[in-house]
């Protein structure tokens, strides 16, 4: 009895137990700690997840903005698939190699995506219960379109959506009344063949690159003392081989594509349009009536060969004559009391041949600002949000 007695008055062990005491105390402080952790740990991997799903979202969003500008869906027949996918062929979607090479890893093991092209309602507000159901082009003619991406990568689906709108872009062309390699006019009286004033407010050069002194024969080839090119602005000698920039040709032959104006081999039926290209031919128009208006004129692009107006046939806006054959006859020609309203503008050293009664070409400097080409496609400042899950 007295040994037992004695053995508990020891104090040995004390330390143990305090230190199962500290123990236990730390684990269950660290337990909800390693909870707390652990979950944190699954959220950021799920938002990491859904983020993946907004990435890859905005990526089809931003390639179909960049296809947008490349090819402007401004008639029905070059409207966008109803819907585009990474299964998609069309030369008009984004392109999904492009997509699948990008977008790869854990992340990404269940991608799907899609991309709707729609014409808007006039207003900058995405209405899902309308716009879905929107043409897959301009309908409108507004310039403007709606773009709605759809991905879903490892977790989550995410949708964007942006109001796109085209921007143009202004072709330089030199502003005379002509530009040519040389000019003649087959009419011999008294009275004036070119008016390079019009209602400008002052007047335009009628400008040559052929260098002789002005008037002479195979250059500035006109009547000056008869006041045939009033006010007279010819101006010989005029630098450049080409009119406009050299690649601006291949901007307006994309654009009259995208207008469903664009021809091969030889010329419409008629001169009338915004902007008509002709890719091989020799033009020629005669009759009464006229091709576009003052308020809407249009321009008439030949890359090679001729174009003629004859008859009382009066055409309003910019004449240009890419002359690619190189010819150094006359490629623009006007007879009868044909008129072309607007400006002349021929490359290399191709001559312009005016006749034969009356004014045969009048110079407008208002159609300028008016040829443009397809620039490129933004979207529409405070128009992109995501839409809310469904």
């Amino acid at each position: 009895m007295r040994r037992i007695r004695a053995q508990l008055g020891e104090e040995r062990g004390w330390g143990l137990i305090s230190s199962i005491l500290v123990v236990g105390i730390l684990i269950s402080l660290s337990l909800p700690l390693l909870s707390l952790v652990d979950a944190q740990q699954s959220q950021s991997a799920h938002e990491r997840k859904s983020e993946s799903s907004f990435n890859l979202a905005e990526a089809g969003l931003d390639a179909t903005v960049f296809v947008l500008g490349k090819g402007w869906p401004a008639l029905a027949t070059g409207a966008y698939p109803s819907a585009c996918t990474e299964t998609a062929t069309s030369s008009l979607c984004p392109t999904p190699d492009i997509l699948t090479r990008t977008y790869t890893g854990g992340d990404y093991t269940n991608r799907g995506w899609s991309v709707q092209v729609r014409d808007d309602t006039g207003t900058e507000y995405y209405d899902p219960a309308v716009i879905p159901s929107m043409p897959s082009w301009d309908a409108n003619g507004n310039q403007k379109l709606w773009v709605r991406a759809d991905a879903h990568a490892a977790n989550g689906d995410r949708s964007v959506v942006a109001l796109v709108k085209r921007i143009n872009r202004i072709e330089a062309f030199p502003r005379n009344a002509i530009t040519a390699g040389w000019f003649t006019t087959s009419n011999n009286g008294n009275k004036v063949i070119v008016d390079t004033k019009g209602d400008a407010a002052q007047a335009a050069p009628l400008a040559v690159r052929c260098t002789l002194p002005a008037p002479s024969h195979g250059c500035l080839d006109y009547n000056k003392d008869k006041g045939q090119v009033s006010p007279d602005t010819s101006t010989p000698g005029w630098a450049g081989a080409t009119t406009p920039p050299p690649d601006s040709l291949d901007r307006l032959r994309e654009k009259a594509k995208s207008l469903g104006s664009y021809y091969v081999s030889g010329c419409p039926s008629s001169p009338t349009g915004a902007l008509v290209f002709v890719e091989n031919g020799n033009c020629s128009y005669t009759g009464g009536g006229s091709a576009n208006s003052d308020a809407a004129p249009g321009m008439f692009v030949v890359a090679t060969g001729t174009l003629a107006f004859g008859g009382g046939m009066t055409y309003y806006g910019l004449v240009h004559i890419a002359n690619l054959q190189q010819s150094t006859g006359v490629v623009v020609r006007t007879f009868g009391s044909a008129t072309i309203v607007g400006s002349v503008a021929v490359d290399g050293g191709g001559g312009v041949l005016a006749g034969s009664s009356g004014k045969n070409v009048v110079y407008d400097d208002g159609i300028f600002p008016l040829v443009t080409t397809f620039g490129s496609a933004v979207p529409v400042q405070g128009s992109w949000r995501e839409l809310p899950a469904s």
